[in-house]
């Protein structure tokens, strides 16, 4: 009887802790934002989440301290919805020289929502870079506006995303995104000009919203060029740093082609498509495209190195797509701009077209070229809506953004 009874007591034991268990850990679930500071690596700095009211009101909803990996992890309760992460203080580590210096500035990294359970939050250069962009652009921290700016940010620096994905510290041999962490590791770089770390957000975030200088689009134009040619200068600059760049990664191939998948992403209002593109592709020295002594690509024939493909090439059976040959332009670089690609693309049927991969480019490799798909980057993108006839444009589509996949061949 006695051992009947203990072992009842200890099945209802059992049993009580198992009821405690539910949603991994018990009780009820909370929200949790955690991820790795980087500038580089952040150690011991202030983590402050804030919640998030359009158009920019922030409130402290919890602070905690980076690790010595510049890992932190928040508690937010039941908080759901959009979120601010802010480091600030303590140390980050300068990949050009592997050492750690006081952090005299603030990185900051936003998430349109947050649910229960796990949430990942990088905070990094380019999450900062992102938020400039908000700020410069509206000042309106909407879910929609959050979303395009992190990947716009993403697609300039050739990362797949900026807040989910955590960036290797590509100064030792490790795990993380190496593209993240080569991208952070060039803009560091970048900061060593005049004007350091403070300076470079403010540069990439003004280049991405067309702002270096609002008053002259010729010089603007001259500026971002100026911009992109020295940041690819510095991508070459921290790849050769063996001392410091333990990556794997050298930018050296033997590649002869890449090949640049040209697409969109975003949701289109309803009932809306896409009938007008425009963008710049630039990319360094020794990557050209085919062109005719005024700059012209061809367009149109089988071999043409830049061709309408993916969801425009499935879609638009019976109707015409455009990639205009006066608007299709290369144009050759040097010491202040990148070799360049502007492409403009018209739909000319009042249907339009869905957000999806829209053309493909090809184009050559010097032999010596030191390249990686980071080395490609898009600016001045722009999308627009069907006009009010077949023969118009309509106005700018907002929360659309355009990104290049790059394959080296």
């Amino acid at each position: 009887m006695k051992i009947r009874t203990f072992i009842f007591a200890i099945a209802g034991i059992t049993l009580l802790g198992l009821a405690g268990c539910g949603g991994g850990g018990g009780g009820t679930p909370t929200t949790v934002v955690s991820g790795t500071a980087s500038k580089g690596l952040v150690r011991n700095a202030k983590v402050q989440a804030f919640s998030i009211t359009a158009p920019a009101t922030f409130n402290l909803l919890k602070e905690g301290v980076t690790d010595a990996s510049g890992n932190y992890s928040l508690d937010l309760g039941s908080y759901t919805g959009p979120v601010k992460v802010e480091v600030s203080g303590g140390e980050f580590k300068d990949e050009t020289t592997g050492a750690f210096t006081p952090m005299l500035f603030t990185i900051r990294s936003v998430i349109g929502n947050v649910a229960l359970g796990g949430n990942s939050v990088m905070v990094t250069g380019l999450t900062e870079i992102a938020v400039k962009k908000i700020e410069g652009s509206g000042n309106q921290f909407d879910a929609a506006a959050i979303e395009q700016a992190n990947r716009t940010v993403a697609s300039f620096f050739g990362v797949t995303d900026i807040i989910g994905s955590a960036p290797a510290d590509v100064t030792v041999s490790g795990a993380g995104d190496v593209s993240y962490g080569l991208a952070l590791a060039s803009l560091m770089q970048y900061a060593k000009r005049p004007g350091g770390v403070t300076k470079a957000f403010d540069d990439f975030s003004k280049l991405l919203n067309g702002k270096l200088d609002p008053t002259s689009q010729t010089n603007n134009q001259i500026l971002a060029d100026q911009v992109v040619a020295d940041f690819l200068a510095d991508e070459n600059t921290f790849l050769a740093n063996t001392s410091q760049n333990k990556s794997g990664v050298t930018g050296v191939t033997s590649s002869t082609t890449a090949e640049v998948k040209l697409k969109t992403a975003g949701t289109l209002p309803a009932g809306t498509k896409i009938n007008a593109l425009e963008l710049t592709l630039s990319m360094p020295q020794g990557v050209t495209i085919p062109a005719g002594q005024d700059g012209s690509v061809d367009v149109s024939s089988p071999t043409a190195p830049v061709k309408v493909s993916g969801v425009v090439a499935q879609a638009l059976v019976g109707t015409q797509a455009t990639l205009l040959a006066g608007g299709t332009r290369f144009a050759a670089g040097s010491a202040t701009a990148p070799n360049k690609l502007k492409l403009v693309f018209i739909f000319s049927s009042a249907t339009g077209f869905d957000v999806g991969e829209f053309a493909t480019v090809t184009c050559n490799i010097a032999q010596g070229t030191v390249v990686t798909p980071g080395h490609f980057i898009l600016s001045g993108f722009k999308a627009v809506t069907v006009g009010t006839d077949t023969s118009s444009i309509g106005a700018p589509l907002a929360g659309i953004s355009a990104s290049a996949a790059v394959s080296l061949k």
